[in-house]
């Protein structure tokens, strides 16, 4: 997912995208882009589907399920971004914040050290 926030990140930087004036060099630019940004989201998205299957559905997994589907929306979020088609009635801007990624591996963290007590105590 950083990797991910990088390609957006690096999208925007070089081609200095403003969104109501693409240009062709500009879409060049995003369509390159974009293209390694649907590769990884493949990625992603299988990853996230075997995070899910791999927790139980209980009260103990709940904030750590709900971090990964937080993450998950964060990066389908792109979508627009991706696909904006200029409209010069509409002033967009887009920002790119990795709160859900920083959240996932907080609370990822904390759930590794919980199982860990319990595994050295036998449980």
């Amino acid at each position: 997912m950083n990797k991910y926030d990088n390609i957006v990140q690096k999208c925007s930087a070089e081609g200095r995208l403003q969104l109501s004036t693409n240009t062709p060099k500009q879409l060049k630019i995003r369509n390159k882009y974009h293209k390694e940004a649907n590769l990884l989201m493949e990625n992603i998205s299988f990853k996230i589907n075997i995070l899910l299957l791999s927790f139980a559905d209980n009260p103990d997994n709940e904030q750590i399920i709900s971090c990964i589907k937080d993450a998950a929306n964060w990066v389908d979020s792109f979508y627009m971004y991706w696909n904006w088609d200029p409209n010069p009635f509409v002033d967009v801007t887009f920002i790119f914040d990795n709160v859900p990624i920083q959240n996932l591996m907080i609370v990822s963290r904390d759930y590794l050290n919980r199982e860990w007590h319990k595994a050295q105590k036998g449980k």
